[in-house]
């Protein structure tokens, strides 16, 4: 991750609302945060002029604003350091998730949107324990030690959590099996494109979701991962699914 720019795409959201004025005509319900891997100023340069100078939706944003990821021992950033300084604002040396410099741990805008009471996910096409998802999550020295890392995000709270990784859920030196310890936290848990989990009483809190795969090879798209296809847009009878079934903004 080896950039200036993975805040854009987020930026480009918040800045729905920045400005007084926008803020009384209409309340942001909703807010996304978008990393492109390695996507920098120059990355976008391109794809303005790959698009033949048209406007892309980038310049569209009424505001748009800089993040400097370089770590506090590089100019050159990692993905664990640069994560972080997303996720958190606050700068670590490379190989560091979810702790500063000096070891101590440092949360996430993930996590202060929890204590808001707006539910969270995280959808990536790498390891839901990979560096970058993980910032979001989880506090260890070494972005290696993955199977700490899934232990976190069992213990995170989040909502819907979708990737790869199951490896390091079912295939455990410790003998854990964490898909199943997600089911009894009332997570819905599709390992195959279908859900399992047990089902909840009329009143119940909607269940939360995790969408689990083996590790890609490479980076597919959603519908070259089998038993993915289009998760999020099919169809389920004659309901659309949710990622978030009570309607709350996240």
């Amino acid at each position: 991750m080896k950039n200036y720019g993975l805040l854009l795409a987020a930026l480009f959201v918040l800045s729905a609302c920045c400005g007084k004025q926008q803020q009384e005509a209409q309340r942001v319900e909703n807010v996304i945060l978008m990393i492109g891997d390695g996507m920098g100023v120059a990355h976008v340069s391109q794809l303005i002029i790959e698009n033949e100078l048209k406007p892309v939706a980038m310049e569209r944003a009424e505001a748009v604003g800089l993040v400097r990821t370089f770590s506090a021992n590089n100019r050159v950033t990692d993905s664990a350091a640069g994560g972080t300084a997303i996720a958190t604002g606050t700068k670590t040396i490379n190989g560091r998730i979810g702790r500063d410099a000096q070891g101590n741990d440092i949360y996430s805008i993930l996590h202060y949107a929890q204590e808001a009471g707006y539910p969270t996910g995280l959808v990536v096409t790498v390891d839901l324990f990979d560096a970058t998802p993980g910032a979001f999550y989880a506090h260890v020295h070494r972005r290696q030690s993955r199977d700490t890392i899934a232990l976190q995000l069992l213990s995170s709270g989040i909502d819907v959590a979708m990737g790869g990784g199951r490896e390091y859920l079912d295939e455990r030196a410790d003998g854990r099996v964490l898909t199943d310890e997600f089911r009894e936290k009332g997570y819905r848990v599709a390992l195959n494109g279908g859900y399992r989990g047990r089902a909840t009483s009329g009143g119940a809190r909607p269940r939360r979701n995790a969408l689990l795969h083996p590790r890609p090879r490479r980076l597919p798209a959603p519908g070259d991962i089998e038993g993915i296809g289009d998760t999020l847009g099919k169809p389920q009878g004659t309901r659309q699914p949710r990622i978030f079934p009570d309607g709350r903004g996240f």
